[in-house]
């Protein structure tokens, strides 16, 4: 098993074993959210099935987050980011590009839901990045 995760890092209560770490090193090599059949073929000796195990053990430990795409039914995972970040995620090349800031915000939601704490939310933008974008005439 490589060292590359450092035993302060991983989770407690999380065994570690080698093909959760090779999960993780997929989704780290990945410059978009990945579905669990994609880094079944970079993890050529896991079945499917464990995949799934290991990325749902992996979001209770909030290790990845999990998103769907409009009108989707597949999951897309990656990690989940060392600080609060949102994506505009392209629909074509599933590319995420972080958006500066939090949005979510400027919205002052807080004084506009007195009686309700908020303690967490989600903004999620689709569309397509310069390299995917129809071209208009």
């Amino acid at each position: 098993m490589s060292n590359e995760y450092e035993t302060a890092s991983w989770p407690k209560g999380l065994k570690r074993t080698h093909q959760r770490e090779e999960v993780l090193q997929c989704l780290d090599a990945s410059d978009r959210p990945l579905t669990a059949a994609e880094l079944k073929e970079h993890c050529e000796k896991t079945n499917l099935s464990t995949v799934y195990r290991i990325l749902e053990s992996f979001e209770r430990v909030n290790m990845v987050e999990k998103s769907f795409l409009p009108d989707s039914d597949t999951a897309y995972y990656k990690r989940t980011a060392n600080c609060h970040t949102h994506y505009a995620t392209c629909l074509i090349c599933h590319r995420q590009i972080p958006l500066e800031g939090c949005p979510v915000e400027l919205l002052r939601l807080a004084d506009q839901t007195p009686g309700f704490t908020i303690t967490g939310h989600k903004l999620e933008l689709y569309g397509y990045c310069s390299k995917c974008r129809p071209q208009t005439p």
